[in-house]
């Protein structure tokens, strides 16, 4: 069958070419109108879109003198073509020809909602297909002759903006459905309305294509991009981060190594010894708050020891007691020593946060009881308070970044008090109800026990044994290198101090003999990891400990081959305990300084 009229489109639907006897269509204009390109070409590119959007290949029209047109649809190089066929009266009166009886296949198994609307009848469906059926839930009966477009449209101002475009010329949009059962669901909606030949809308043919995985979809890529987004916020301020922390910690850590000096000389239960109580208070918080920020973005780094929770917390209680409220006692009931591998500094972050939580749920005051247990494979410590406690719906996000009830919180504790437990390997549960407290369960993998603790108690104090050896200080910083200079000679140690590569180089050609090497990571002329290869290859044995305010992305991994890493600030009992199980003590007086 040749077709009587073709029209050719490019890809953005503008008409390249008719051919053919086109004034036969006549769709749809009124009598006595005259037939021109400017008046056919909106109807034939509506009808174009229509098509193309559907993945259509063909569409029924009914002309002005009765007679039944199929369009057919074909792409060809980029350019649409659409071809026009009458069909013959019997194909269209008894519904036996081929073509026929593709359409009403056609139109029984499209894969959308395909209904024709009769608006002389209220507007009830004439047409009403199987897909139509599964996305609505009204079997055929239901629909024939009774169901109207509006009652498929959740929305009565929306459906009333419809009817309006689609008897201009047709509608195609996103509209908000409902289904038989009263599910709404978002579609997309094609009306193209046929005319009689009096210009007059005889019917309306509508296209509906269920949007609801589309936008299932488009919500999970939205929120992809946001997560990448956020992740991009955090990679920044971790960069930023790092650029200061070094800084900011090579401070603490001159102020700390003064104050640890100076307490030995100032009377244990003196104002002044308080006063410097308060100052290494305020550098610990200083410190814990900056690797707060450090682990949320990602930029920590971690080296773990092997800690007896009971002897720690036996030491830190003082510090501990010091943050909480007057009305607010602390307790230890440890019913086994409780061995951990854990960060020391993260180890105190945990309990920090944990405490001063406690203590903020207690307004009239009571008892924090920390507990530590074991069990045949991990270490169980648990943080209990009779506070106000909290809702499901709270607990559900007090572990979320940035989210805080206090108006003095920065929403950061909790989230990296899980952080820094998974980071170790351990489990965090919460348990809590409104009025009945609080209790905070940690679950870690039990370390092997180390050192006199198993048989004897405690280690020996730092106080009560001096190191012996020489020691190569690296450390740009000139008041820092000052500071840990007179606590490492505090310790019994003979040190030689330098600021930089090139004057550690020069000292470690002319030194006779050296037990320990504690260099900074970031220095004036390099890296101070460029010393250990030196330094072993002259001194195999010597102990070698990397120190930094902050490791860089780049320097992450470096400090492995270290013996030891102390991140800055550290206090001089960490330095200790770094350094007297691999040097030799001696309980007397230390060796002169040469």
């Amino acid at each position: 069958m040749q077709p009587v009229a073709q029209f050719i489109f490019d890809k953005n639907l503008e008409l390249l070419e008719q051919k053919g006897e086109v004034q036969r269509l006549g769709l749809g204009l009124t009598l006595g109108q005259q037939l021109s390109p400017q008046s056919v070409v909106p109807k034939i590119r509506l009808l174009a879109q229509t098509l193309r959007s559907n993945s259509l290949r063909s569409f029924r029209w009914s002309g002005p003198d009765g007679v039944e047109w199929l369009f057919g649809a074909e792409q060809k190089a980029g350019q649409l073509e659409l071809q026009a066929y009458p069909l013959p009266p019997a194909a269209v009166a008894e519904g036996g020809a081929e073509v026929s009886q593709w359409l009403r296949y056609f139109a029984d198994h499209a894969p959308f909602h395909f209904g024709i609307s009769d608006p002389k009848n209220r507007g009830t469906f004439l047409q009403w297909n199987a897909s139509s059926e599964r996305m609505f839930g009204y079997a055929p009966e239901e629909a024939i002759g009774k169901l109207t477009a509006r009652d498929l449209h959740a929305d009565e101002r929306e459906f009333q903006e419809v009817l309006a475009q689609v008897d201009h010329g047709g509608f195609q949009g996103e509209c908000s459905f409902l289904r038989k059962d009263g599910f709404r669901f978002p579609g997309r909606l094609i009306v193209i309305p046929i005319f009689d030949d009096e210009g007059q809308i005889i019917e309306r043919c509508g296209f509906i294509e269920d949007l609801t995985e589309q936008k299932k979809t488009e919500k999970l890529l939205e929120a992809a991009r946001s997560a990448r987004h956020h992740q991009d916020r955090i990679h920044q301020m971790g960069r930023l981060a790092g650029a200061v922390a070094h800084d900011i910690n090579n401070q603490l850590s001159a102020i700390i190594c003064a104050a640890d000096l100076l307490k030995d000389s100032v009377p244990e239960k003196s104002e002044g010894r308080a006063d410097l109580e308060v100052i290494l208070g305020a550098v610990r918080s200083a410190s814990a708050l900056m690797r707060k920020l450090l682990v949320f973005t990602g930029r920590q780094v971690t080296v773990r020891h092997t800690i007896c929770f009971q002897d720690w917390m036996q030491q830190t209680t003082s510090f501990f007691k010091r943050l909480l409220s007057e009305k607010v006692q602390l307790k230890l009931v440890c019913e086994a020593p409780g061995w951990i591998y854990f960060d020391h500094n993260d180890l105190e972050q945990v309990m920090v946060n944990l405490l001063v939580n406690s203590d903020k749920a207690m307004p009239s005051g009571g008892e924090i009881i920390v507990r530590c247990w074991q069990s045949e494979e991990s270490t169980h410590i648990s943080v209990e308070d009779p506070g106000v406690g909290m809702s499901r719906a709270l607990q559900d996000k007090v572990f979320e970044p940035f989210y805080t009830t206090r108006d003095e919180g920065t929403g950061l504790g909790l989230s990296n008090v899980r952080e820094l437990m998974e980071n170790a390997g351990g489990t965090l549960r919460l348990t809590s109800a409104p009025q009945q407290g609080t209790t905070v369960h940690l679950m870690l993998p039990k370390a092997p026990a180390v050192g006199s603790r198993q048989q004897s108690g405690p280690a020996p104090a730092m106080s009560n044994k001096k190191l012996r050896g020489q020691v190569l200080l690296v450390e740009d910083q000139a008041h820092v290198r000052d500071s840990l200079t007179k606590s490492l000679r505090y310790l019994g140690l003979q040190v030689s101090s330098v600021g930089s590569l090139q004057q550690a180089r020069y000292r470690l050609a002319r030194m006779e003999r050296l037990q320990v090497l504690l260099t900074d990571s970031r220095l004036p002329d390099g890296s101070g990891v460029e010393l250990l290869p030196e330094v072993k290859a002259v001194y195999p044995e010597a102990t070698c400990l990397l120190m930094s305010g902050y490791l860089g992305e780049e320097q992450q991994g470096e400090n492995q081959a270290f013996d030891g890493f102390l991140a800055k600030p550290f206090t001089r009992e960490l330095l200790w305990e770094l350094l007297h199980n691999q040097l030799s003590a001696d309980t007397g007086e230390s060796e002169p300084e040469v």
